[in-house]
C-alpha cells in the first residue's frame, strides 16, 4: 500500500470510528481531528474536497452557528471554508458566496484574526492561519469568474499573508523552523502563488 492509500485508510478509520465518539459539543477536539483530513482531502480533487466541506459543515460549522465559538476554531472557519468551496466547485466554477469572499479577503480594514493566532494555529493544528489565508487568496484567484484586477489583487494579498506566515513559522533566530508540516504547506502555497504571478 502506498502512502496515499495508507493516509486515506486512516482518514476513513477516523471518520467512521473516532468522530462518532467525540462529543458533538467538543469543537476543539473535532477540529483537531478533522484538520489533517481537510488538509489532505482538499488537494485530492473535487469529490474529496466536497466530502471535506461536508464533514467540516456537519461537525464544526453548523453545530457552532449562533454560538460563541472558541476563537481558534472560529478564526479558522473562514479561510478553510473558502478553500473547500473553491476546491469543491470543480474547475473554477462560481459558488454562491465567492464574490463576498473575494471582497472579504481583500478588505484591509477588517481584521481577519487576532495577532496571537499566528503562533497558536501552528501550535494547535500544524498550519499557519496566514498560509490558509494565502491559499484562500490563491484559490479565489483561480476561479473562472475572478476578473484580472481581482486576480492580481488576490495574488498580491496572498504574498502579504505568506510574508506573515514565513515570520510566524521561524524562531527568533529567523532560521529555525517551528513546524515542518506547517512550513511545507507554506512552501507549497508560495510556489503556487509565484507561478500565478
Amino acid at each position: 500500500m502506498d502512502r496515499k492509500e495508507e493516509a486515506l485508510a486512516r482518514c476513513d478509520y477516523i471518520i467512521q470510528e473516532i468522530l462518532p465518539v467525540i462529543g458533538e459539543r467538543e469543537f476543539i477536539s473535532l477540529t483537531l481531528v478533522l484538520y489533517p483530513i481537510l488538509l489532505l482531502y482538499k488537494d485530492m480533487g473535487r469529490d474529496k474536497a466536497t466530502e471535506a466541506l461536508e464533514l467540516y459543515k456537519k461537525h464544526v460549522i453548523q453545530p457552532t452557528e449562533g454560538e460563541k465559538r472558541h476563537p481558534v476554531v472560529a478564526n479558522l472557519i473562514i479561510p478553510m471554508t473558502i478553500i473547500l468551496n473553491c476546491r469543491s466547485s470543480g474547475g473554477g466554477d462560481t459558488y454562491a458566496s465567492m464574490k463576498d469572499n473575494i471582497s472579504y479577503v481583500l478588505n484591509d480594514e477588517e481584521e481577519k484574526y487576532p495577532a496571537w493566532l499566528k503562533a497558536s494555529s501552528v501550535s494547535y493544528f500544524d498550519v499557519s492561519i496566514c498560509s490558509l489565508y494565502a491559499e484562500a487568496c490563491l484559490c479565489l484567484s483561480r476561479m473562472n469568474e475572478c476578473n484580472e484586477e481581482s486576480r492580481a489583487a488576490l495574488l498580491k494579498e496572498g504574498h502579504l499573508y505568506l510574508d506573515l506566515s514565513d515570520a510566524s513559522l521561524k524562531n527568533e533566530d529567523g532560521t529555525t523552523i517551528t513546524s515542518t508540516l506547517a512550513y511545507s504547506h507554506y512552501s507549497r502555497i508560495l510556489s503556487e502563488i509565484k507561478q500565478g504571478d
